[in-house]
């Protein structure tokens, strides 16, 4: 499996399209950060299918992913590229990992539940 090299979502149609007939795993870090020195990086590791160029277009077509990165919108259609997702804390890769903002939240004295 390579590596994902430079997967961005902001490289428009034919970029895209390039980077996604590359299987490829990625392993990315997200910040919770609440007070200082209170934070927690949660590592998210997403192992990309092997896909055809008609797979390809019609995800593309059907999903526009051009404004987030790796062009995977796992909460949407995007879940069909992945093969597989290693974390402790699946919101982490759509964007702020949220399982680890509910526990600094809860350190600081702010009951999420009440």
């Amino acid at each position: 499996m390579g590596s994902c090299g430079s997967r961005k979502g902001m490289g428009g149609r034919k970029g895209v399209s390039i980077d996604l007939a590359r299987p490829c795993e990625r392993t990315t870090a997200a910040l919770a950060r609440f007070l200082a020195p209170r934070a927690r990086v949660v590592s998210c590791r997403v192992t990309f299918r092997s896909l055809g160029p008609e797979q390809i277009a019609t995800y593309l077509r059907r999903e526009r992913p051009y404004d987030c990165a790796g062009s995977a919108k796992a909460e949407g259609l995007g879940i069909a590229l992945i093969a597989r997702i290693e974390t402790g804390d699946p919101t982490s890769l759509i964007g702020l990992p949220l399982i680890a903002l509910s526990e600094l939240l809860a350190e600081a004295g702010f009951a999420v539940l009440g």
